[in-house]
């Protein structure tokens, strides 16, 4: 028996895991399958991944706000060292520059070390990922292996090949969303 080779990413995952339920509810399978043996059970996890992508599409938003910020900051600071640096001389006999530099370096580093290191959009985003793993449904370890295990048994049955399977084509018929041609 040959052995099977998978180059799993997470949306090929989900499109296998997608293709096979409808195939896997009407074989007999003799593991126990919690999520996919109920079309109800996939729908739960369905409408988890409809929060978690709100979440993340949230965050990124709040992200290029926060990176928006950061880089008008950055342009400014830049802005002020060209200056100095075109003339550094007539720059730092200026005490009002002096002075600019002097908070730059003791103050305003500071506050931009700070704010990379307390991403408020990120901590939001990981507290709401908290919440979500306690609150929302999600497949087991278990549940993820028996679904791997469940189309590995279907691509050595039906002799599939696994490129095909990948692009959600089975026995020439496209299934789902694959990403196939």
């Amino acid at each position: 028996m040959n052995k099977i080779r998978w180059k799993l990413t997470s949306p090929t995952i989900h499109l296998l895991i997608t293709t096979c339920t409808c195939l896997l509810l009407s074989l007999p399978c003799q593991a126990q399958i919690d999520y996919f043996s109920s079309i109800s059970g996939l729908e739960n996890l369905l409408r988890t991944e409809e929060y978690l992508l709100q979440s993340f599409r949230e965050y990124v938003r709040a992200s290029k706000q926060h990176l928006q910020t950061l880089e008008s900051e950055l342009h400014r600071i830049e802005m002020e060292y060209a200056q100095a640096a075109r003339n550094a001389e007539n720059y730092l006999t200026n005490p009002v520059n002096v002075y600019r530099l002097m908070k730059r370096l003791t103050n305003d580093w500071t506050i931009y070390e700070e704010r990379v290191q307390s991403d408020e959009a990120a901590q939001t985003f990981l507290r709401q990922m908290n919440e979500y793993r306690e609150t929302l449904s999600f497949p087991s370890t278990e549940d993820f292996r028996a679904s791997a295990a469940a189309l590995a048994r279907l691509q050595e049955t039906y002799h599939l090949d696994t490129t095909q399977i990948a692009g959600g084509f089975l026995n020439g018929v496209k299934y789902g969303y694959g990403r196939g041609k």
